[in-house]
This record gives structure tokens, C-alpha cells and sequence, in this order.
């Protein structure tokens, strides 16, 4: 165990005026308290060879560039294996089987195999068990129902499927460039994109009233969790995100709504309409104090963003308002860290920087924690946003490989999507390149709630603040130390 004691005084003195301090005492993190345990649930344990597409037990299963991930309720999980063309069914010890799609890229709804999906990149499982895809190169939402038969909820306008009641108005002057024709391997995953196969005209380049590229997508489920209130989906190459709600009556059409995000790349938070992302891929929607917010992992702004949606009690509407809650904007692989600065005012204090992160991808709740654990692709990292703004490194190395273990011994080449299962209390990732499905299990006491920190108790007076360095240094366990002005006179 590191002894770590980090005292963060913002210690003024001008003019001859005095200050009352509220000084914060309270257990400081271990770093090895957030290293994770990383092992190969499902694919091979060599890079020699790694795609395929094949079922069955943990070592023998194939995949090819999996880039979504949801849990499944009773342990393991669902997987978008994208250029399979498939949705696959990871049990928790890792035996897969081929649910819906596989057999190549097309259009097609149907059971199981007769299903045909073009590359898709997001999954989510809704409260009744209904598995919602984002299917990201036919610009459509679908459904596999428990029954495995696949149908569509939406298709971008020009296709011939399930077109919305509606189009957002909003959308077509706020997206007025055509997407481009080509991507690069940071921006599409390595897989062109081009005309499905099987599913009829694309629409008008650059036609803003419906999805382009879809990659990441999550049910949002009613308060009586029965069925949903409607699915969130990334419109990745129209920079927002979408709501898709199903109709009134539980006949018809679902509708399109805008959510989050004013359809032109950018960084800026805000009011939903009018914030902006570039290339938002992964979603995860995350309860938290009895309400639901939006983690988005906003891959071109190297950050990670946060849709907070409230409900206002006197029936006067609602109120979406889009933060950043880790990133920059600038790519890096920075934890958080603290830095002496010297402002303006020529006063010492300390100040916290942002953690920086290379295009991530994927991001999942922590477990009620209020915080986000991110699978930084570029990075090759598993990072972990607590909830007092710290960012830590739990797994992977900057380095590219494939390799189990501990914190950084472990080693993933472009981790792409994350999700929490809960039956098996641990972190499941697509490891996209090396074609496996990797469980990372963080420590129970990893996670710090900074609305209770455990053992916190407030002091006053800079001398508390002495005694409790003292106390640091002679005692066993770490202290954390921290300071505010509450009252001048």
C-alpha cells in the first residue's frame, strides 16, 4: 500500500484580510485500489489469427471487429459483432451462439438467421428482455424480440421500412454538409461504408432526416420498467443524439426525436438543442439518485460527455442540459492530476486538470456510483471517471496487445464498447482487434462516492490541517486532505 496524502490548500492571505477554512479530512485512494483484473471470457488467447465466425466454448468462439456490448440480466452479455453481420449471445463462462443475422451484410428482418444486419455497432437490452441494435451501415434501429425474430423500428428516410410518423424539422438546418463519402480508421471502425446489400436506395447524400452511422444505442425503460419509455441512439455522423419513442397506443410507427445535440460537430455544453459533440459513439444510460443520465462517449472530442434530463414537477415540461464530465477536447492519456499554477492575482493555489483520453468509444454506468468507466480505445486503456472527478488508468497499456492480468499488465489493442454486468459484479469489454470478449473486474472499494466519502468529517482552522499531515506521516492508514474558504471578515 502507497501512502498518499494530498493536500489541497488554497491558502490567501491580501490586505490584511482573514479567512475561515473548511478543511475536509478523509481517507485518500490507494492506487492499487483501482487496478483491475482483466481475463479473456470468450476468443482466443493468441493475436495469431483472431477472426472468424464461429460458436461454441470460450476458446474456440470467433469473432470479427465485435463493437458493441450490453448485459445481459442473468450474467454475460450481447454482442454487435460488426463485420459478422451478427448479434451473438455470451454466456457468463463465455460459450457463444449466434442469435440473430451472420450469414453476410444485407437488409432483412425475420428470425434468427434469416435476419440480415449490415454492420452493426450497438446493442442494448430493454426491461423486457428485447434486444435494440443499432445497426450502423443499413442507418437503422432494430429489435430482436425474445422470440429471436428481427424487425425495425426505424430506417433512415429513403429506405423502404419503417419510416417515423415524423422527421426532426430541427435536424434539417442544422445539418446541412454531406457526410463524408470515406473514413478513416479512427472514425469507422476500419470498415467502409458503402450501399447494403439486400436493402434497397440509399438516401440523398447528406439528407439530415434520419440516421447516418448509428453506433451507439440505449433503452430507456418506463417507470414501471414495463417496457420502454423510448431508445436513445447516437446519430454518430449527424454529431447528436437521437430519441426513438414507440407509439401511444402500442400500434403504429415509432416517432424520431431530437435529444441531445445540435447536428453540427463541435464542443460545447449547454442546452440540449444547442450543445454540440463530434462523432458521439457509445451511450449508457445510468440511474442515478432515483433519475436517469446520459454518459456519451464523445470519441473525435476526445471526451466524455454527460445528457442530464429533469422533469419539472409542476408539469411545466422538461429540461435536458449536456456537460463534460471528463476530456478536454485534445487527445492524451493523462489521468488526473494536480498542478501548482501561479494566476493572475500572483496567489498560489492548486487546481485539478482534465484527463485526456484518445477517441473513446465506449462507456458504462458504475454501478450507481454516479461516475463512468471508459473503454479509451486509441489509448488501448480501461479508464475509470469517479465521481469526484478523479480519472484513473485501471487496466491496459498505451501499447498496443493481448495479454490477462493486473492494471497494466494486462493489454488490449482498441477496446471498443463496455458494459456492466451486474449478476457477475464485473466490467465486460469488446476488445476490437484482437477479436475477444475481456471481463475486468475492478476492486469493491474502487469506486468513491464524493457525496459520502467513507470516514469523511469536516475540521477548521489550518491548524487541523497541520495536525492532520502530522497524522498522515506517523499513522498507518492515508489521509486526503482538502480546503475552502467559507467566510471572510
Amino acid at each position: 500500500m502507497m501512502l498518499l496524502l494530498l493536500v489541497l490548500l488554497d491558502l490567501v492571505v491580501c490586505g490584511g484580510q482573514s479567512f475561515t477554512y473548511q478543511v475536509l479530512i478523509e481517507p485518500a485512494v490507494d492506487p492499487s485500489s483501482v487496478l483491475a483484473t482483466v481475463s479473456t471470457l470468450s476468443g482466443p488467447t493468441s493475436t495469431l489469427h483472431p477472426h472468424g465466425f464461429l460458436d461454441g466454448p470460450p476458446s474456440s468462439a470467433r469473432f470479427h471487429h465485435p463493437a458493441g456490448i450490453a448485459a445481459r440480466p442473468n450474467g454475460g452479455a450481447y454482442v454487435a459483432d460488426a463485420s459478422n453481420h451478427a448479434i451473438r449471445r455470451v454466456d457468463g463462462g463465455g460459450v457463444v451462439a449466434t442469435i440473430a443475422g451472420g450469414d453476410g451484410p444485407g437488409f432483412a428482418d425475420g428470425a434468427g438467421r434469416a435476419a440480415r444486419f449490415y454492420n452493426p455497432h450497438g446493442v442494448a437490452v430493454g426491461p423486457d428482455g428485447e434486444i435494440y441494435v443499432a445497426d450502423t451501415s443499413n442507418h437503422a434501429v432494430r429489435l430482436v424480440a425474445a422470440n429471436g425474430v428481427v424487425t425495425t423500428l426505424f430506417r433512415r428516410k429513403g429506405y423502404a421500412i419503417a419510416e417515423p410518423r415524423q422527421v426532426l424539422a430541427e435536424a434539417t438546418a442544422a445539418a446541412t454538409s454531406p457526410p463524408p463519402a470515406s473514413y478513416t480508421y479512427e472514425e469507422s471502425n476500419g470498415k467502409e461504408d458503402g450501399p447494403p446489400q439486400g436493402g434497397g436506395a440509399i438516401a440523398a447524400t447528406g439528407d439530415p432526416s434520419g440516421l447516418w452511422n448509428p453506433q451507439g444505442i440505449a433503452a430507456w425503460p418506463n417507470p414501471d420498467g414495463s417496457g420502454v419509455r423510448g431508445v436513445l441512439v447516437a446519430d454518430t455522423d449527424n454529431h447528436r443524439v437521437l430519441l426513438l419513442s414507440p407509439p401511444a397506443t402500442g400500434m403504429g410507427a415509432w416517432s424520431l426525436s431530437l435529444f441531445a445535440g445540435s447536428g453540427s460537430a463541435g464542443f460545447s455544453d449547454g442546452a440540449a438543442s444547442f450543445a454540440s459533440f463530434s462523432y458521439p459513439r457509445g451511450i449508457a444510460l445510468c440511474p442515478v439518485d432515483g433519475a436517469y443520465q446520459l454518459l456519451v462517449a464523445d470519441s473525435t472530442n476526445h471526451a466524455i460527455r454527460v445528457v442530464k434530463h429533469t422533469e419539472v414537477d409542476d408539469g411545466g415540461g422538461t429540461s435536458t442540459q449536456v456537460s463534460t464530465l471528463a476530456g478536454d477536447g485534445a487527445p492524451g492519456d493523462d489521468d488526473s492530476r494536480t498542478k501548482r499554477e501561479k494566476p493572475k492575482a500572483s496567489l498560489l493555489i492548486t487546481s485539478r486538470l482534465s484527463a485526456r483520453f484518445a477517441f473513446p468509444t465506449g462507456v458504462a454506468c458504475d454501478d450507481g456510483h454516479g461516475g463512468a468507466v471508459v473503454a479509451d480505445s486509441s489509448n488501448h486503456r480501461i479508464r475509470q471517471i469517479r465521481n469526484d472527478g478523479v480519472t484513473v488508468t485501471v487496466a491496459g497499456l498505451s501499447a498496443r496487445g493481448l495479454a490477462d492480468g493486473v492494471g497494466g499488465d494486462a493489454q488490449f489493442d482498441r477496446p471498443f464498447g463496455i458494459t456492466y454486468d451486474a449478476q457477475n459484479n464485473r466490467y465486460l469489454v469488446v476488445d476490437e482487434v484482437n477479436a475477444v470478449v475481456r471481463a475486468v473486474s475492478l476492486r469493491s472499494d474502487a469506486l468513491i462516492s464524493a457525496a459520502e466519502p467513507s470516514g469523511r468529517r469536516p475540521a477548521r482552522a489550518v491548524g487541523e490541517v497541520v495536525l492532520a499531515f502530522a497524522m498522515a506521516l506517523l499513522g498507518a492508514s492515508a489521509l486526503r486532505v482538502s480546503s475552502r474558504v467559507v467566510s471572510t471578515w
